[in-house]
């Protein structure tokens, strides 16, 4: 029960409101970068892959959303990597396709080099992101330990007693 109560945080409130409000921007990035990739037909094929990407990020967020407006609560071993990883791997794949969109016309290599300069500022973000939820991660599973040393410690003690 006490371990349920480490790696599980319910929400209330205003971070209930805060899900309910990123469950509904995912969906409406869905739906809107899922549009433009496919009725886009001005832009090139590696910009219709950044907004499938980036409407994939939508539904994904949109699906965490809902699971966790459903429980009612946030799982720490589960949510938050998933919440960083999303982040990261659009970042990575959104920098990857301004890379790519580098090409040899002097107007397509500005445009190319202001958008890696973008991204690269995200990646930044993302990893920060990333980061902070392997710091969240360790002392998670510190404290799973100290509770279960806590529990044999218990036991322990428990046994001495009928001795």
């Amino acid at each position: 029960m006490e371990l349920q109560a480490i790696i599980e945080k319910p929400i209330r409130g205003v971070h209930k409101w805060a899900w309910i409000g990123s469950t509904v921007l995912g969906i409406g990035f869905m739906l809107l970068f899922g549009t433009l990739a496919i009725i886009a037909a001005e832009i090139s094929i590696l910009g219709r892959l950044g907004f499938a990407a980036g409407a994939v990020f939508g539904l994904a967020w949109a699906i965490m959303g809902i699971e966790i407006l459903r429980r009612g609560s946030i799982n720490l071993k589960t949510h938050g990597p998933a919440a960083a990883g999303m982040g990261w791997g659009l970042t990575v794949i959104i920098a990857t396709i301004a890379l790519l969109t580098m090409g040899n016309e002097p107007r397509e290599s500005l445009v190319g080099l202001r958008m890696c300069l973008a991204a690269l500022i995200f990646l930044v973000m993302a990893a920060m992101f990333m980061i902070q939820s392997r710091i969240q991660q360790s002392e998670l599973k510190t404290r799973e330990k100290l509770l279960e040393i806590e529990y044999r410690l218990a036991e322990l003690a428990e046994s001495v007693g009928k001795d």
